[in-house]
């Protein structure tokens, strides 16, 4: 299976979507390879996966637009409705006659629906088509496409595109992936982490304290108008705590979780339900996206005159986006003021937690939005958006084939890194690599090991030798600071750290070593005099009258 595994690994909110339709359109536009059926697995959200079909027979055509880039049919399968609750012996024969695009959801049941329509499908005769599959959000349903193995190994199954904006899970399953290089990650209009207003608050894990808190210490916040996304975790007794709280503050709170689905209001107002937006009785009739309805919502019920706040667990949902552009004549958008984010352990958990208040707004709103939230979790959002935003740029920059959890980890320093400049020298033995090392004042001891007779080895790197091959490919996927205190304060010399490696050309013969000196400096920015030419005065000239 890991064979056929690629990654599109992209910043959260940023348009994911739309890359998977246009190398979607790539393939279907490409007469030399052969034809396909893509395979789309969604979140576990019926409504998510239905609003992603109405969206690809939008944008990649249909049987209703002969036009575009996909001429076959558009399928959501799904439970619910027995339009698109059909057996998968029923499906298999839709495809066979034309059936090219299927989404589903993320769920146990669904997949294992998707393992028999595979196995059906391969076992056409004369059937020439090969199946993509696409998995958004990857890295949270890892548990359940794995189980697919078996399947995803037949020889009908041609790729199997993992995207998400966090991959650390799945990169702890399949060390090594090839991921899709990008040179540009992210539109011009893309706003995150870097381009919002960071306000530091002391820790706080439980959301409804922290809230209280930062409230407290900024009272502007409550005023009439003022738009918040202020999660509250996992329990719904939080959310509750949350908005009783918000409530009694004058908020108007929209609660989105598994029992609620609403827009309770102040002042013993009545509350406004949400369900109706949120579920699709009709395939054929699907509510449009959320941010829409909130927009529209917001107008209607004149939802100006309180301060708003989204809360719940389904608001931090992957794929739910509630952020809009105004449309004329029909609201005036949606974009949040601030954000009160608590502290969050999981790294994936916390970025694409904050990221419902990054995407594509720029075009619209130039305001940042304002961020409360303990440093921590800023330092742990940071290194997962730099992540998202430098990792497929450093596969296209260097040709990567694969990346490694080292490379996430150099994406994940690469402004950091930019500071640094890299030395690196092969020398021919350990004393002209000490001597190299102490032209930069620094001292080491030389990493040799119990047995003398083994050679020299790289205990940073492993307890046993190293063929000069894989050291370097080591080295080369390996971060500029590593192992170089470069967290410690900058030295008054050349170079702020330093280590020597060893790798062998010839594993049985201690005479074919290579010793390898890394030694980083920080960059010296030049002061570059600018000399002003002073032009020449002109002569005025006198006029005789």
């Amino acid at each position: 299976m890991e064979a056929k595994l690629r990654c599109l690994y992209l910043p959260a909110q940023s348009g994911k979507t739309r890359k998977c339709e246009e190398l979607i359109a790539e393939v279907k536009a490409d007469s030399d390879l052969d034809p396909s059926i893509d395979i789309w697995i969604s979140a576990n959200n019926k409504l998510l996966v239905y609003q992603t079909t109405s969206r690809l027979k939008k944008d990649l055509g249909s049987d209703e637009d002969e036009e575009g880039p996909i001429t076959g049919s558009i399928f959501s399968w799904t439970s619910g409705t027995k339009l698109t609750n059909i057996p998968a012996a029923d499906l298999a024969r839709e495809v066979k006659f034309g059936a090219e695009l299927i989404l589903v959801c993320a769920h146990r049941g669904r997949l294992a629906h998707v393992d028999t329509l595979i196995r059906q499908i391969a076992a056409f005769k004369k059937f020439n088509k090969r199946i993509n599959l696409w998995i958004d959000e990857a890295d949270q349903s890892i548990k359940l496409w794995t189980k697919l193995a078996d399947v995803i190994a037949l020889p009908i199954v041609n790729t199997v595109t993992l995207v998400s904006a966090t991959f650390n899970d799945v990169f702890a399953v399949f060390p090594r992936l090839p991921v899709i290089p990008y040179r540009v990650t992210f539109p011009e209009v893309y706003r995150r982490l870097k381009d919002c207003e960071h306000i530091e608050m002391p820790a706080d894990s439980y959301a409804p304290h922290f809230m209280e808190h930062v409230l407290s210490k900024h009272p502007h916040l409550m005023e009439p108008g003022m738009r918040a996304f202020i999660p509250a975790g996992l329990k719904c007794d939080y959310h509750e705590d949350m908005c009783a709280r918000l409530l009694d503050k004058g908020f108007a709170v929209v609660l989105l979780n598994g029992y609620h689905k609403e827009i309770r209001m102040p002042f013993g107002l009545d509350t406004i339900p949400l369900k109706p937006f949120l579920t699709v009785k009709d395939p054929l009739d699907v509510p449009p996206e959320f941010n829409q309805t909130l927009s529209t919502l917001y107008v209607k019920h004149r939802l100006h005159r309180f301060p708003l706040a989204i809360t719940g667990y389904l608001c931090v949902g992957r794929g739910v986006t509630f952020q809009a552009a105004p449309e004329p004549g029909v609201h005036k958008g949606f974009v949040f003021d601030y954000a009160i984010v608590h502290d969050i352990k999981n790294q994936a958990t916390a970025y694409q937690t904050m990221a419902r208040v990054f995407g594509n707004i720029g075009g619209f709103n130039e305001r940042p939005c304002a961020i409360y939230a303990a440093a921590t979790t800023f330092a742990l959002i940071k290194k997962a958006e730099d992540t998202a935003v430098y990792l497929a740029n450093l596969v296209h920059t260097e040709g990567l084939e694969t990346v490694c959890m080292e490379d996430l980890e150099r994406a994940a320093a690469t402004e950091e890194e930019a500071k640094w400049v890299l030395h690196q020298t092969e020398c021919a033995t350990l004393a002209d690599a000490e001597a190299l090392v102490g032209t930069y004042g620094i001292k080491l001891k030389s990493r040799q090991s119990q047995d003398p007779a083994l050679g020299y080895i790289n205990r940073l790197l492993s307890d046993e030798l190293m063929s000069y091959e894989d050291l370097t490919r080591r080295l080369t996927s390996m971060r500029k600071t590593a192992y170089m205190g470069c967290n410690r304060p900058v030295k008054a010399r050349a170079m702020q750290g330093a280590h020597i490696f060893v790798g062998y050309r010839d594993l049985e013969d201690a005479d074919s070593a290579v010793f390898i000196v890394r030694a980083i400096g920080k960059k010296v920015r030049k002061l570059v005099r600018k000399e002003v030419i002073e032009e020449p005065k002109k002569k005025r000239k006198l006029i005789r009258k």
